[in-house]
């Protein structure tokens, strides 16, 4: 007996730790700052170092635009011109009527409305950068949502399992009487026992998935890894229904960047087309020569010049450019029809998937939860009364256990269907 009671005291105070270890985490995060889901987002958009990296993207492609209308820069020389060499010895260089120094200044002009083109072309890039933010937020949001839904199960569960060590203990503690008494077996303690040794490593593990989860946290809001904080105990559902759901052209493309970035690509693309087909429009150009001649009236000459970009030899060059620029905008056009096609697709299956964990939830709580809780309770009090066994009564609890278990996977399968189905329409 005294090697069973040393046992039963090595039990009672390594199931006295994990209560007082569970209850110092919970003291410890009830001191840290609370934050909501919300508020998390906010942190992400505010301080992600990816989305400010595209921020600055935009500002780069800005800045290139607004100096494409800028011309070439001015060229100026100097120089002989039209000077004899020297042919005898005794010879000066500059000895003769011949020749001059020549000073130069030339300038390209270039076409007004090609450079109006590249400039429009120039800016449309900064819109497609801006796509590229949006959608870099959504999957930012997405990681953020569905690594506060996994610390938030976590905590359920761990809160389950605490509640766990409650009972579990009560139960040991009136097996332990009952076997003094010859009113209970060694088997039901050793149950017991296992119990507690599953739940250990059930803790440890929900532990981990918590301190997983605020690491992801803290690394999408850019936050340093260690700073601590709560969050909600409660999230209601958004509660999608069909009649919510807008699967037409124009709202899915007014909401995901993915095709909105096809439609500035291809926006993009005709810009550039014009600027190709302007390639017909003529440059221009201006020289001013100045002769300061040696033993005569200086001169000057003053020309000016016009492109032919019309010549048939220099026409295919940017014909040929324009119609492949033709091809690939049928090209994106196709693939914006499937971009959107795909979209309504998964849009209709991540609503139909949330709705049906709405049902499996409701299930849980409305009628299978509240079912083992009366057939627990019940075999308790018979167990009280001595119509019953402690056995039974471990027995629904297990199944109320598991019930309860699978209520939290479903729960969280819910809020990551919902997050799934945000996520197919970009929507915070």
């Amino acid at each position: 007996m005294s090697l069973k009671n040393s046992e039963n005291l090595k039990f009672l105070k390594s199931g006295t730790k994990k209560l007082i270890f569970a209850f110092v985490i919970l003291s410890t995060q009830a001191k840290a700052q609370t934050l909501s889901l919300n508020e998390v987002l906010e942190a992400v958009e505010r301080n992600n170092p990816l989305i400010a990296s595209y921020n600055y993207k935009i500002s780069a492609a800005n800045a290139l635009a607004s100096g494409a209308r800028s011309w070439m820069p001015p060229m100026i020389g100097i120089g002989f011109d039209q000077t004899p060499y020297r042919i005898a010895n005794n010879e000066g260089f500059f000895n003769r009527n011949e020749g001059s120094v020549l000073v130069f200044l030339e300038q390209d002009i270039p076409n007004p409305a090609k450079l109006k083109a590249k400039q429009n072309y120039l800016s449309s890039l900064a819109a497609i950068d801006s796509t590229d933010i949006g959608f870099t937020k959504n999957q930012l949001f997405t990681e953020a949502k569905t690594a506060y839904i996994e610390r938030f199960i976590a905590e359920k569960r761990l809160k389950i399992i605490k509640e766990e060590f409650d009972l579990l203990d009560l139960m040991f503690q009136s097996s332990i009487n009952e076997y003094t008494l010859n009113q209970s077996d060694l088997t039901t303690i050793y149950k017991l026992q296992a119990r507690q040794h599953t739940l250990e490593a059930m803790e440890a593990h929900e532990v981990s998935a918590i301190k997983e989860a605020t690491v992801k946290l803290n690394y999408l809001m850019n936050l340093p890894q260690g700073t601590t904080f709560t969050i909600d105990s409660i999230i209601p559902f958004h509660g999608y229904k069909l009649s919510n759901l807008d699967t037409t052209t124009a709202f899915i493309a007014s909401r995901r960047n993915d095709i909105l970035k096809i439609e500035r690509t291809v926006s993009a693309m005709r810009l550039n087309n014009l600027v190709t087909l302007l390639s017909a429009n003529p440059d221009f150009g201006i020289r001013y020569e100045h002769f300061d001649m040696f033993g005569n009236r200086n001169a000057f000459s003053l020309m000016g010049w016009v492109t032919i970009p019309i010549a048939p030899w220099s026409v295919k060059n940017y014909k040929s450019e324009s119609r492949s620029i033709v091809y690939q905008i049928e090209a994106m056009n196709f693939e914006k029809q499937n971009r959107i096609n795909e979209a309504r697709s998964a849009m209709y299956q991540a609503l139909l998937l949330t709705m049906a964990e709405y049902e499996e939830v409701y299930h849980y709580e409305k009628e299978i939860i509240p079912a083992y809780k009366k057939a627990f309770q019940t075999g308790l009090l018979a167990y009280r009364e001595n119509t019953g066994t402690l056995m039974s009564s471990l027995l629904a609890w297990d199944d109320l256990i598991m019930a309860q278990t699978e209520y939290l996977y479903h729960l969280e399968q819910t809020y990551k269907a919902e997050i799934t189905y945000e996520s197919t329409i970009e929507k915070r």
